[in-house]
This record gives C-alpha cells, structure tokens and sequence, in this order.
C-alpha cells in the first residue's frame, strides 16, 4: 500500500448499516456470453428483492463501460481492469448495505464443473427469478 494513503476508519460500520436495513449485504454475480440474459434475470431478481422491501442496486457491464469504464477497450488486460473497478465499486456498496447485483460477461472462459450445469432449455426468466430469488432469500434476510 502507498505510505500516502491512510484508510479512515468511520465510526459507522457495515454492521450498522446493515442492521439499520435490516438485510445481510451480499453480491449477486451473474456472469454469462454476451446476450445471455444475464441482465434481464438480474432486473427480475433485483425487482422482486426491492418489492420485498429489500434496499438493491444493479451494475451492468455497458451501464459500467460508459461510465467508470470508458476509457477501457476489450483487451485482456482491459476486461481484467474493467472486472477489477467493477468489483471494488460492488465492495463499496457493499460496505453501504447494500444487495448488488452484478451481470457482466466473464473475461476469460474458465472450466465448468459438469456437476454445476443446469439445463435452462425449459426455464423462463420469471421461473430462473424466482429459483434464484428463493436462493438469495435464504441468505440475506435476518
């Protein structure tokens, strides 16, 4: 770490943000090829958990690249950088309580357990929000 930056230590913490909410901050990262429907589950997801009274926020991966991103290409060492910046944004609003929801194309193709595939040929979005939904339910309610 740089000898010139010194992290201030709040007196609110997560703890307290997360008790005042009443929710368990978490990420949700959904990753996928482009045209996936990695956002449009995402959207359903965040819906039904803000509906439920649950304080969300979505990062998406053009909503990011014209914003904090925009000075980055599609090299690999870009889209590393662009997952990095995406990853501390998602910390910081973590730290704030909140349920992020994260939808970006994974850089580097990485192997896939055959014991994690889930054949989605018969399944909806609204049916994949609510498997999902029911998922994060468990995690985050207090």
């Amino acid at each position: 770490m740089n000898e010139n930056i010194i992290p201030h230590t709040f007196q609110v913490t997560r703890d307290d943000r997360s008790k005042k909410l009443n929710q368990n901050p978490c990420l949700i990262w959904y990753t996928g090829l482009s045209g996936s429907g990695k956002s449009t589950l995402a959207n359903a997801v965040e819906k039904s958990l803000f509906d439920k009274g649950f304080l969300t926020y979505s990062l998406d991966g053009d909503n990011v690249r014209n914003g904090i991103s925009n000075n980055l290409d599609f090299s690999a060492k870009d889209r590393s950088e662009n997952i990095g910046r995406i990853a501390e944004v998602a910390k910081l609003m973590i730290d704030a309580g909140l349920i992020v929801s994260a939808s970006f194309v994974s850089p580097f193709e990485e192997p896939k357990s055959p014991d994690l595939s889930i054949d989605t040929t018969n399944i909806s979005i609204g049916d994949a929000s609510k498997i999902v939904l029911s998922i994060i339910l468990k995690k985050i309610a207090k």
